[in-house]
């Protein structure tokens, strides 16, 4: 079964890749834009569990008035109200699951409006989510959840060498050393090709063609997997 899984994604690798293509046919750049985010939209609502909805762009806003830059695909339960008047999208930051970025080609200078849009996504609201009155009695899963939520991500259908890629994201954190860690993205992919996942504690690695364990991975760096 775990074969089949893995054979049912690759081919759906090949398949977005294909009509990624026949999306850049098309020579005006905004409409491949958006053909391109339709892509994605439509493979999630594919798969995505029926509370959950992918649509496309929009702002992520917080009840202190702060919202987000404009996101390329927003993925949103269905607890919280729509603000979809006049095809202008407002979601709230506690109704988002996860958010992503979108680019044709990822290099140096895409990654950094990407990463820049990714932090501008405002902080959850720590009353909304206050268990202090919860049956639950736990008030500490307040700060882990804000830790992760929303799940960030960009998604390329191309992009530059790994390593290159790679210095490039150390590189704009030293620089924009103010960003929360919990405003970086959990996955950078280029589709088909290779994607870095942050590793968000300390997790031992493990090589599945020798089935043999590796060194730790130190929470906060970045894991490579080269598809």
């Amino acid at each position: 079964m775990k074969n089949a899984i893995k054979d049912y994604f690759n081919s759906l690798c090949d398949i977005i890749n294909s009509e990624s293509k026949i999306a850049s046919s098309n020579k005006h750049n905004p409409d491949t834009g958006d053909n391109r985010e339709h892509i994605l939209i439509n493979f999630y609502n594919k798969h995505l569990p029926d509370r959950l909805r992918a649509i496309q762009g929009g702002k992520i806003f917080a009840i202190e008035d702060k919202s987000s830059n404009q996101m390329d695909v927003i993925i949103k339960n269905d607890l919280f109200p729509k603000f979809e008047q006049n095809n202008k999208t407002f979601v709230l930051v506690e109704s988002v699951a996860a958010a992503v970025t979108v680019k044709s080609h990822l290099d140096s200078l895409a990654l950094e409006n990407c990463l820049m849009n990714i932090a501008s996504v405002p902080q959850l609201n720590t009353k909304t989510l206050s268990l202090q009155n919860s049956s639950i009695g736990r008030p500490d899963l307040e700060n882990e959840f804000m830790k992760t939520h929303p799940t960030l991500s960009i998604f390329a259908f191309d992009g530059i060498n790994p390593n290159t890629l790679y210095a490039s994201i150390v590189g704009f954190y030293k620089k924009n050393s103010s960003i929360p860690t919990n405003r970086y993205p959990h996955y950078i992919i280029v589709n088909g090709k290779y994607f870095f996942k942050r590793i968000l504690e300390d997790t031992q690695s493990f090589d599945p063609s020798t089935k043999s364990f590796g060194p730790i991975l130190k929470a906060g760096t970045w894991s490579l997997l080269i598809v």
